[in-house]
C-alpha cells in the first residue's frame, strides 16, 4: 500500500477569443496504490506462510524447552532437599556411633567388654563417617544438577 501525496503551482494562460489572461494557484494531488504480486504466482504470500509456520514451530521448541528445563529444575530440588534430609539422618546415626563407640571404650577400661567389641564400634563410627561424606556427596551433586537446570 503506497499513499502519495503533491504539492505544486499552477499557472494556466488562456489566449482564446473570449477569455483572455492567466490563472495560477497552488494545486495538490493526493493519490494511493495498493500493489499485489501477480505475476510471481502469489509467491510472497506462501513465503509469509511459510515463515509464520517457521516462527511457531521455533516458539513451540522454546516453550518445550522451557518447561523441560522447569521440570528438571524443579526434580534437581526435590533431589537436593531429599539428599539433605538423608544427610541429616545420616550425621544423627553418626553422633549414635560415636556415642556407642565411647561406651563401649568405657567398658572396655572397666573389663566388662573384650577388645574385639571396640574395634567393631570402631568400624561402625568409621562406616556411618564415610556414609556422611557419601550423603554430602549426594548433596553437593543435586546442587550442581540444580544450578545446571537454571543456567542458561
Amino acid at each position: 500500500l503506497r499513499l502519495t501525496a503533491t504539492p505544486g503551482y499552477t499557472i494556466l494562460h488562456s489566449e482564446s477569443t473570449t477569455r483572455q489572461g492567466t490563472v495560477s494557484g497552488f494545486t495538490w494531488s493526493v493519490g494511493g496504490a495498493l500493489t499485489i504480486p501477480i505475476f510471481d504466482g502469489l509467491r510472497t504470500t506462501s513465503i509469509v506462510r511459510q515463515r509464520h509456520a517457521e516462527i511457531d514451530r521455533r516458539l513451540a521448541e522454546l516453550d518445550r524447552a522451557l518447561r523441560l528445563a522447569v521440570v528438571e529444575a524443579s526434580a534437581a530440588l526435590a533431589s537436593e532437599n531429599q539428599a539433605r534430609r538423608t544427610l541429616a539422618a545420616v550425621q544423627a546415626q553418626y553422633a549414635l556411633a560415636v556415642s556407642l563407640r565411647e561406651d563401649v571404650e568405657q567398658n572396655y577400661v572397666a573389663g566388662r567388654v573384650p577388645y574385639v567389641n571396640v574395634l567393631l564400634a570402631i568400624v561402625e563410627e568409621q562406616s556411618a563417617a564415610r556414609t556422611i561424606l557419601q550423603a554430602e556427596r549426594a548433596v553437593l551433586a543435586a546442587r550442581v544438577t540444580w544450578v545446571r537446570a537454571i543456567a542458561p
